[in-house]
């Protein structure tokens, strides 16, 4: 027991008294290997005992008992330790992992009344909000429940939780509360650290799924948020998309664990809020699409239903081979149109639901599409046509003719047309174009009905949208101008139908200049010959826009190829190279813009309308007998630098540019070649180089994920042609239909009749948007009870790959203890033999010592002693012969050994103690042997050289050798490094005194032997 008086420990681990420090390293010592009798002996011992003592490392007691997972040391640790420590100690618990020390934290009183505490004042974080913690494992903002989520520990996840324990979700990054703006003036880091650790948490796996209602729908939605934050945050944007990933794999894996069709079709016909049962078809995939979730959308379970409601009734045809599909595809064309004219006047025959199935819409859509870019083409063919039908003035108006010759015979005129005749513009559209407009007509009713249904921003999310809006606008826009170009010239045709007009042409003079412009004006737009036309004239703008729109149309067909699989992948991937090539672009019309004006502003002097203005004299070159400059031609404005160096991208450049001829200025046209040539350099071997190798990583890292990538874009092509209406395509859509005169006026009449504050229910004509399966039970199975099935089995799952974890470095860790058991055994086994032969050379040293002792002696008691203890040696000797034989008499020294140990282990108590009692200096050899287990195998044919001289005895066996000497009445005996002592002081009694230079073999293989026993 320690002494209460002298012990204490206020000193901390490292001071001088080494009383403190013997028993803080005892008391950290029995804290890591799990001690609890020497933990509760000190503990009671020191009453004030500091148990806060920490080691080299600066661990402290508690710390150690919670790493090496001592549940009992922790338990009576925790009722010496303040809040910050138990806070630390349950944090440690939970991130190593040790479930049964974090429960047992949870449930100490100390704990539980802390806990309470922090409930009663009203604020969750005051308890955890330790400002003294800086030098703290953990920061000061993050909770045991943040972190049990972090590392998914499931089952102390649910425990905190079962505790009432809830993540509080940060405010928004823009937020300009008080809290927050006192927050980040105060720290900036830690507050954006403290929002990670938070959504950290709330991002994790365990605790969506023991919260969520519907973790499908919180991770879609957290995992838009955290995109959306790491946009913001620029310094923590890998972490966030780091924890938007996670949660995207998270809806995988729930995915994994959906059986059978019924359960799947209840999860992607989802809709509404958690707590609401409504459902509408592949309304949980609309939404994976819109929030771009691509793992989720191109699991194999979504496809899976995704393509069998994409062939609804055309199942048989899909497995049928090319060939006869193609032919069917020929036959379906042809009867498209009779197919459209039934399902416009019934719809809801087999016709009618046969032309709303998804492929089948897909198709008509694509095939009038189609027609769409033929008309294009067959636009862009009679353009010539057209012009060569346009008819003369002097043709078309002869009447006219005379009037207009004394017009354009007046030279006194400022405002007057240019030519003696011409030909007159087209006055009525052709029919190509008014097709076109149909066309455009229907598409852009289309794309109004989508922005209804989707809401604008929405709509502009897809790329595939904001495509087909500027196709539109470009044609409306085209068509516009032309269309108002065409009234204007029929404007200007009824003009000459009257006498008013004419009475003005000849009436016109010098003086009355808007009635020439009026005039003027007038034959402009009836002019067809575009010589005389201005640059913005009507339709040189449409011709722009319409030329614009056609290359938006042909790039809209890229757009179907995903419904193919072999075209899809590699639009996909071209189309991502376009980012590569836009920021080109912007690295490329850096360095453009430096070379062009560097040059420019090299050759500005040479521009013949600058130099004239200071030039003495002309100066001409002697050669080309012209006084204009190459350089000046190239370099001499800033148009024709940029198109100059423009086009020597694409080797159109020439390397006499630079030459100032005849100004013999050698210096600008050595500079002039000096940033040509570096143009040269940096742009084509540079830059170009680096957009193809930019293009390349981008290609095989695409090319990693374009199957992912393809079933991404297939599905939002699948769904436009899957979302109910929009059954007939462009141009027929606006045809109005008898169905969809019913759902207007059934829209109408509904709004007359619902809450203002509730949304008005989505008609729906698909056939699960209301029906749903029953469970075993006969009950209805629900999108809950789904979703506590696919919970239940993914954290079964999660368990299980935990528990194989732990499985494995159990079988690592027993391997282990296999090794170092085998390996103490060998050790054990060799340090026996060791001692056993030293023993043996030991014991038939004395033997022979003896011959020679009592050869002689008279005394007749230690003489029949000797004699007797012979002959029990040479009784188990006999023993060992009979069991093992005696190998032509050489005898293995160990066995009898073993057998002599044996002989006495055998012998009765009386016997022993009887040889104890009388035996007078060989009583400590006996005994020695007498505890030996076996000995080393000896053979004869090894046995010890004896030679004798005066009093010494020398005994030699290989390299061993015994030296025995009798002096006086002493009896000295030595083997090597060992030396054996014994003094006769009388006859009666002896004086033995040993002394070993190094430790006692015998009694380390005593420690040895018990230890074994023990383990």
């Amino acid at each position: 027991m320690f002494s209460k008086k002298k012990l204490r420990n206020n000193n901390t681990y490292g001071d001088v008294d080494p009383l403190t420090i013997d028993i803080n390293e005892r008391f950290l010592n029995a804290c890591e290997n799990g001690d609890y009798p020497s933990v509760k002996r000190i503990l009671l011992a020191i009453k004030d005992f500091n148990i806060e003592v920490t080691d080299n490392l600066g661990r402290t007691a508690l710390r150690l008992a919670v790493e090496n997972e001592h549940l009992e040391v922790v338990q009576a640790l925790l009722t010496k330790s303040d809040s910050a420590k138990i806070r630390e100690a349950l944090l440690l618990a939970i991130f190593l992992g040790h479930s049964h020390i974090a429960e047992s934290i949870l449930k100490h009183p100390k704990y539980k009344i802390l806990n309470e505490k922090k409930f009663l004042n009203g604020d969750s974080d005051s308890f955890w909000q330790t400002p003294g913690s800086d030098d703290a494992q953990f920061p000061p903002d993050i909770t045991p429940l943040m972190l049990a989520a972090q590392f998914n520990r499931t089952e102390i996840v649910q425990m905190l939780l079962v505790r009432g324990d809830r993540i509080v979700k940060p405010h928004d990054f823009d937020c300009k509360c008080n809290e927050c703006h006192n927050r980040f003036k105060f720290d900036s880091l830690r507050h954006a650290q403290s929002r990670l650790n938070s959504y950290r948490g709330m991002a994790s796996e365990s605790y969506i799924s023991l919260v969520s209602i519907d973790p499908i729908l919180t991770s879609f939605l957290l995992g838009q948020e955290l995109r959306s934050l790491s946009m913001k945050e620029k310094f923590f944007k890998n972490e966030y998309l780091n924890l938007a990933n996670n949660l995207s794999a998270y809806t995988v894996k729930l995915l994994n664990n959906i059986r059978g069709r019924d359960e799947l079709e209840i999860v992607l016909n989802k809709t509404g809020k958690e707590e609401e049962e409504k459902y509408e078809r592949l309304a949980r995939l609309d939404l994976a699409l819109k929030y771009k979730e691509k793992p989720f959308v191109a699991h194999p379970n979504c496809q899976q239903k995704l393509t069998e409601i994409w062939y609804t009734g055309l199942r048989p045809i899909s497995k049928m081979n090319n060939l006869f599909t193609s032919l069917l595809f020929i036959c379906f064309i042809f009867l498209l149109p009779f197919l459209i004219v039934i399902f416009l006047i019934v719809p809801k025959t087999k016709i009618g639901n046969f032309m709303t199935q998804p492929c089948i819409k897909f198709i008509t859509h694509t095939t009038f599409y189609g027609i769409f870019i033929a008309l294009i083409i067959v636009s862009s063919l009679q353009f010539a046509q057209e012009e060569a039908m346009s008819p003369k003035f002097s043709t078309k108006y002869p009447r006219f003719y005379q009037n207009f010759t004394n017009y354009y015979n007046q030279i006194n005129l400022t405002y007057k047309f240019f030519e003696r005749d011409f030909y007159i513009r087209s006055s009525v559209p052709n029919q190509i174009d008014i097709a076109i407009t149909v066309f455009i007509i229907g598409m852009a009713w289309h794309e109004i009905k989508q922005i209804y249904q989707d809401g604008l921003r929405d709509y502009l999310l897809s790329i595939n949208n904001t495509v087909d809006l500027l196709m539109i606008i470009l044609y409306i826009g085209s068509f516009a101008l032309k269309y108002y170009s065409i009234f204007l010239v029929r404007l200007q045709l009824d003009k000459l139908d009257s006498k008013e007009f004419w009475q003005k042409v000849n009436n016109l003079n010098e003086f009355n200049v808007e009635a020439q412009k009026d005039v003027f004006y007038t034959f402009y737009l009836l002019n067809e010959d575009r010589f005389y036309w201005v640059s913005f004239d009507l339709i040189n703008v449409a011709e722009a826009l319409y030329a614009i729109a056609n290359l938006f149309s042909f790039g809209r067909i890229c757009f179907l190829l995903p419904a193919n699989q072999n075209l899809g992948p590699l639009q996909i991937t071209l189309g991502r190279m376009i980012s590569d090539i836009v920021k080109f672009i912007v690295i490329f019309a850096i360095i453009f813009m430096a070379f062009m004006f560097a040059i420019n502003n090299l050759y500005w002097y040479y521009l013949s309308t600058v130099r004239s203005n200071v030039e003495i004299r002309q100066h001409i070159d002697s050669i080309s007998h012209s006084s204009v400059t190459k350089a000046e031609e190239a370099f001499g404005t800033i148009g024709s630098t940029f198109l100059t160096i423009f086009w020597s991208i694409f080797g159109l450049g020439e390397s006499e540019n630079i030459e100032l001829k005849p100004f013999q200025n050698q210096v600008t046209e050595f500079f002039g070649l000096v940033l040509y040539g570096t143009f040269h350099i940096a742009s084509i071997i540079v830059l170009l180089n680096m957009l193809i190798a930019m293009m390349t990583r981008s290609y095989e890292s695409i090319l990693e994920d374009s199957d992912v990538e393809w079933k991404f874009s297939r599905s939002r092509l699948y769904m436009e042609s899957i979302k109910n209406g929009g059954t007939l395509p462009a141009p027929l859509n606006i045809i109005p239909t008898p169905k969809s005169v019913v759902y207007l006026i059934r829209r109408f009449f509904k709004r007359f009749k619902e809450n203002k504050e509730e949304k008005p229910e989505q008609f729906s004509d698909a056939p699960n948007s209301l029906s749903r399966s029953k469970t075993k039970q006969g009950d209805e199975l629900t999108y809950k009870i789904v979703m506590q099935r696919i919970v239940k089995r993914f954290l079964l799952h999660s368990q299980r790959e935990s528990s194989d974890s732990t499985e494995r470095n159990f079988e690592e860790l027993k391997q282990d203890l296999q090794m170092i058991r085998f390996e103490m055994q060998n050790d054990l086994k060799k340090n026996k033999e060791e001692s056993f032969h030293s023993i043996t050379l030991l014991h038939a040293g004395l033997t022979i010592l003896g011959d020679e002792l009592f050869k002689n002696s008279f005394n007749t008691d230690n003489l029949n002693r000797f004699i007797e203890y012979k002959y029990y040696g040479n009784e188990m000797r006999e023993m060992y012969k009979e069991e093992f034989g005696d190998n032509d008499g050489n005898a293995d020294v160990i066995h009898l050994g073993q057998k002599q140990f044996q002989f006495y282990n055998t012998s009765s108590p009386s016997k022993i103690s009887n040889m104890k009692k009388h035996l007078s200096f060989y009583d400590l050899v006996n005994q020695a042997i007498v505890k030996r287990e076996s000995v080393e195998t000896k053979s004869i044919q090894d046995s010890p050289t004896i030679t004798e001289q005066d009093k010494t005895l020398t005994i030699e066996e290989q390299d061993k050798t015994l030296t025995i000497e009798e002096q006086d009445k002493t009896l000295t005996i030595e083997e090597q490094d060992k030396t054996l002592t014994i003094e006769e002081q009388d006859s009666e009694s002896c004086k033995k005194q040993v002394q070993f230079n190094e430790l006692d073999t015998i009694h380390q293989l005593e420690d040895a032997e018990n230890q074994a026993e023990n383990n």
